[in-house]
């Protein structure tokens, strides 16, 4: 038949050809997005178990917080920006960094928020929010430090992010 009707068999040939390159590039892709799948799964877990230790919610050490950072800043459904906060004490005291970082940690929302300490400021970075719902979790933690009626203890720094090489203050 291919020498009787050559365009006929090339074009048969071709369409096979054709159909298969679409079945491999189909299933490359399947198995693409179940590694992702698992992946995300497994990213989860760690993250988990990163944020409790014995039952108890603690904050992140550093490499905990800026790789978690990264996969929350990856995977944002909107693509909106993360605020970075620096809580700085300002007496330099580590049982002050420390009941800032208990405070954080009690007024973020778990599944969202992350919170880690270095060199006396505690950083929070909060997801998906806009500037103006940022403020009733800085109200949480003064009301968890117990300043609502003296003058605060603290400052606050504030920085929208949307990639985690815009937290310099951090890494450096």
């Amino acid at each position: 038949m291919a020498i009787q009707v050559p365009a006929a068999s090339l074009t048969s040939i071709g369409t096979y050809f054709l159909m298969s390159v679409f079945q491999f590039s189909l299933w490359a892709v399947s198995e693409q997005v179940k590694s992702l799948e698992e992946e995300t799964g497994q990213l989860e877990a760690q993250r988990q178990s990163l944020l409790q230790k014995n039952g108890e919610l603690r904050a992140l050490d550093l490499q905990e917080f800026v790789e978690q950072a990264l996969w929350m800043l990856k995977t944002s459904k909107r693509k909106e920006r993360a605020w970075l906060m620096e809580v700085t004490p300002f007496v330099n005291c580590p049982v002050q960094t420390s009941e800032l970082e208990r405070a954080a940690l009690l007024s973020i929302v778990r599944q969202r928020d992350l919170v880690t300490s270095r060199n006396g400021a505690v950083y929070v970075l909060v997801k998906e929010t806009g500037e103006d719902s940022v403020q009733p979790l800085l109200e949480r933690i003064e009301q968890l430090m117990g300043a609502e009626n003296e003058p605060a203890r603290y400052k606050i720094k504030k920085t929208a992010i949307t990639t985690v090489g815009e937290m310099g203050s951090l890494l450096s």
